[in-house]
């Protein structure tokens, strides 16, 4: 992809980092899929595309404290514009259900 679109700006920006931290993370290596995806936060709320980011980036298991990874969840339920039906928003739900019932509140987490 790369090499077939070098000027295509979303796709060298935001996909194929995305695509690379999904590797390393493939690759059982969460810290290099953080750091692959750290260049990608100012796009994470930019339309549809911008999902993946902040729903993979917590969900990297080394990579974030709980209340790292439940800001990341909640920021993607705080957009629901973003969200639309998209199925990484039901899944959002899920995963800051686990998150804080595993390292915050339990109660907060029912409510979820």
């Amino acid at each position: 992809m790369a090499k077939e679109r070098p000027s295509d700006t979303i796709a060298n920006v935001y996909q194929l980092p995305t695509i690379r931290a999904a590797v390393a993370l493939d690759r059982n290596n969460p810290g290099k899929a953080i750091e692959i995806l750290q260049p990608v936060i100012p796009y994470d709320l930019s339309a549809q595309r911008g999902m993946l980011s902040p729903y993979e980036r917590p969900s990297v298991p080394a990579a974030a404290s709980g209340t790292e990874a439940a800001a990341e969840f909640q920021k993607l339920l705080d957009h629901p514009g973003v969200v639309v039906n998209n199925v990484l928003g039901a899944l959002a739900h899920l995963q800051l259900g686990r998150v804080l019932c595993a390292c915050c509140d339990a109660s907060k987490a029912r409510g979820v």
